[in-house]
């Protein structure tokens, strides 16, 4: 069974109690492997909103991409996203960064996540609980992806310490 790593988001609500839902529900599914910190991290494409939290979690699931990816969009729904278009604020997201060394390409899913080697609030939990996982890509270690970064612009601060996110998996939220 490969690691599938996945990116949550949240800013509006309760942004951690948003988190803390979907990893519930994730956990009724997956196995959760390991959970980084949530951060506090500056909206990019639209910057006219509030700051998200995000975390990326490391699973391992007997799911298909695409039945990952039914999942995770079911989980969206049930948490309350509704769809506002690309890039607005949001309840919970749930993005699949990486399945194994799997590479798709298919109408509404691709992984790797096409956007990720740019993304400051992907790449810091990821290197978090990763930092030697290897892109299938584009050949190089989060670790190093991260140091790659040029955009001054994104923000990201720890906000919830790991061992604070890992102590909460056991608690129910609803």
């Amino acid at each position: 069974m490969p690691f599938v790593y996945l990116s949550l988001g949240s800013n509006l609500g309760n942004k951690y109690q948003n988190i803390k839902k979907a990893i519930y529900f994730l956990k009724l599914v997956t196995k959760i492997v390991d959970v980084s910190s949530i951060y506090l991290t500056s909206p990019q494409e639209n910057k006219n909103q509030p700051w998200f939290y995000n975390c990326v979690l490391k699973i391992s699931t007997d799911l298909s991409p695409k039945k990952l990816l039914e999942v995770v969009k079911s989980i969206e729904k049930i948490i309350g996203r509704k769809d506002r278009g690309r890039y607005q604020p949001r309840v919970i997201d749930i993005d699949i960064l990486f399945y194994g060394n799997k590479i798709v390409h298919k109408r509404g899913l691709i992984i790797p996540h096409k956007k990720l080697h740019r993304r400051a609030f992907v790449l810091y939990p990821m290197e978090e609980i990763s930092p030697g996982y290897t892109h299938p890509v584009l050949h190089k270690k989060v670790s190093i992806l991260k140091r790659m970064l040029n955009d001054n612009t994104q923000k990201v601060r720890v906000r919830i310490p790991r061992r604070g996110v890992l102590q909460h998996l056991r608690l129910p939220v609803l």
